[in-house]
């Protein structure tokens, strides 16, 4: 599986910021490997004061169609395979 991702997360600087798909609402999200920060938008993600703690969303990594689907595609950075 692939797991894709925008940048690294502006707020440890350390972490990629994956795409990922509320279990839930099928809505898209990204949250940071390492901190957990999550940022409902990619926009979202060119201010720390834009993210929050997503220790509690329950998701899982979303697929190169789901990001294409919900319009994310130009933000996708690179993959990673698990």
């Amino acid at each position: 599986m692939m797991k894709y991702w925008h940048k690294i997360c502006p707020r440890c600087v350390e972490g990629r910021l994956f795409f990922m798909k509320h279990d839930d609402s099928d809505a898209l999200f990204l949250t940071c490997e390492e901190c957990e920060c999550t940022y409902k938008h990619p926009d979202d993600t060119t201010s720390v004061e834009n993210g929050f703690l997503g220790i509690d969303i329950e998701g899982e990594f979303a697929t190169k169609d789901e990001i294409s689907e919900g319009r994310w595609k130009d933000y996708a950075a690179d993959s990673s395979p698990e």
